[in-house]
């Protein structure tokens, strides 16, 4: 797919479906966070429990349970919405699993434990799928960019925002109930913009694999 190939895509769906789709990454990113937090407490809670039983931990244990079981319907409907070509953590797995599968095919045909045209043949069709892979993240580097970039204005409006924000309530034009409700309102707004500006930044933009 050659750039203006890119481009015209982009075009098409960068706008309103790509955005929307790298919202829904942003989300599922934050839902394997929070997924890796539920298991952590259900394994310190089942320790617990090791040492005795405890009805208040038996019981912590079930809800840990059940939270997880719910976490988890709500990752599939989460992904049921994501496209397979905009899904960056299943995109980067199939690279990982298929290149894998390519190093051990080539091993074996070393081996002569396969013949070349089979070789070959699965050879080529693994490449094509990296290949593919390699694309899609591509396609996802080139809308995460101004993505990312109007996120970081939308970042030094709202320290913009909350300079202003001081200097009214400095000059009491703002009541300190409204100062501290509008402040609060701004830096939880500032706190979601810098996990999307890392979530972008690390799991998209900067994203290599080594060689």
């Amino acid at each position: 797919m050659s750039e203006t190939d890119y481009d015209q895509e982009i075009e098409l769906f960068g706008q309103e479906k790509g955005i929307e789709q790298l919202e829904l990454l942003f989300q599922l990113f934050n839902k394997k966070i929070r997924k890796e937090e539920l298991l952590k407490e259900l394994n310190l809670a089942k320790k617990c429990l090791k040492r005795g039983s405890v009805k208040e931990i038996s019981n912590r244990v079930k809800i840990l349970r059940r939270d997880i079981r719910d976490h988890k319907s709500n990752c599939v409907l989460l992904k049921s919405k994501i496209g397979a070509s905009y899904n960056i953590f299943e995109i980067k797995k199939n690279i990982e699993e298929n290149t894998q599968y390519l190093n051990n095919l080539t091993k074996n045909h070393k081996k002569e434990l396969i013949n070349s045209n089979t070789y070959e043949t699965t050879r080529i069709d693994y490449a094509q799928k990296i290949e593919k892979g390699h694309r899609y993240i591509k396609r996802l580097k080139l809308l995460a960019q101004p993505f990312f970039s109007g996120l970081k204005y939308e970042a030094y409006s709202l320290e913009s925002e909350r300079i202003t924000l001081r200097s009214e309530r400095f000059e009491r034009k703002l009541s300190k109930s409204d100062y501290v409700r509008k402040k609060k309102e701004i830096e939880d707004k500032k706190s979601l913009l810098r996990k999307k500006l890392a979530f972008l930044n690390s799991e998209i933009i900067d994203f290599h694999y080594k060689n």
